[in-house]
């Protein structure tokens, strides 16, 4: 798995999503775009943003919005209402990015993968708008056997 720490000044106040004027936030996203166009998104492979709870809503689709080829999978929680992915891509014919604001414990990102591992055999991306612990994310692909590819965060 290939980490980058990306660095940026500023702080941003959580829920993000109560926050989406914030000039810091704004900033990260474009700094976790530039980077994901960069290193990660070279064809036109259709991008599936894999998200969890209302923040990681927030955090893909202010990312989702600056690539023209991208969906938002939400994976609900088990008290919220269920229809289903909605997938209309294969999702091993696309570049999978699991996207969240940052990453403590890995429970939400474990929920995701989990919703995922039936699916998705392979995880271009991790992106988050903050910190996380890289330990947890290593054994979450393993006890998932998983491949992570990316894990990209902003400290």
């Amino acid at each position: 798995m290939i980490t980058k720490e990306l660095y940026q000044k500023g702080h941003i106040d959580y829920p993000i999503f109560l926050n989406l004027n914030n000039v810091h936030l704004k900033e990260r996203v474009l700094l976790l775009v530039k980077e994901l166009k960069s290193e990660l998104i070279t064809s036109d492979k259709h991008i599936l943003f894999w998200v969890r709870g209302s923040s990681g809503v927030a955090t893909a689709t202010l990312l989702s919005s600056h690539f023209e080829n991208s969906s938002i999978i939400y994976c609900r929680k088990p008290s919220e209402y269920n229809h289903g992915h909605g997938m209309k891509h294969d999702p091993n014919n696309t570049t999978n990015i699991i996207v969240d604001d940052f990453s403590f414990t890995g429970e939400t990102i474990g929920e995701i993968i989990k919703d995922m591992s039936p699916l998705v055999f392979n995880i271009d991306a991790i992106a988050l708008l903050g910190d996380c612990e890289k330990s947890i994310i290593e054994s979450l692909a393993e006890q998932f056997n998983i491949i992570i590819n990316n894990l990209i965060y902003i400290i």
